[in-house]
């Protein structure tokens, strides 16, 4: 880093994504370290690691139902502060949704998810919830 205060960051970071479609069903799964910065200036960044599944089902040949989830901790990096503590969080996701593919390359898709966060340091930080949304997918072939 620029600033003295604030500590470098030394390890490893990674991003993998594997799949695997077998008839109608695709299994799929996501792990993620890496460094990002924070909005507050007495944690300037933490170490994100996360990892999540899910599975996708063709119910025909245009509708399909998707059930994910995953966890993650965020890890804060604090600068030089006598005392100061290092603060850890942790969540949680998980839901479901689904989808309807127009043509070959579009696909509609509704999803509902519950999500969590709980801060180890402090509990104003906590929150859980239920996001519901739509999506739109184009552009590549829909499987």
């Amino acid at each position: 880093t620029l600033s003295p205060l604030v500590p470098d960051f030394g390890g490893v970071i990674a991003l993998v994504d594997l799949g695997y479609t077998l008839r109608r069903t695709r299994v799929s799964g996501n792990y993620n370290r890496d460094v990002t910065y924070s909005y507050d200036t007495i944690e300037p960044y933490y170490l994100q690691t996360d990892w999540s599944i899910s599975v996708v089902q063709k119910i025909t040949s245009t509708w399909d139902i998707v059930g994910r989830g995953g966890r993650y901790r965020l890890d804060y990096e604090m600068i030089a502060i006598p005392g100061a503590t290092r603060r850890s969080d942790t969540g949680s996701r998980y839901g479901g949704g689904i989808g309807y593919t127009l043509g070959e390359f579009i696909r509609m898709g509704v999803d509902v998810n519950y999500m969590d966060r709980k801060s180890e340091a402090d509990i104003t930080r906590n929150y859980e919830g239920v996001r519901a949304g739509v999506s739109v997918t184009y552009g590549l072939k829909q499987r």
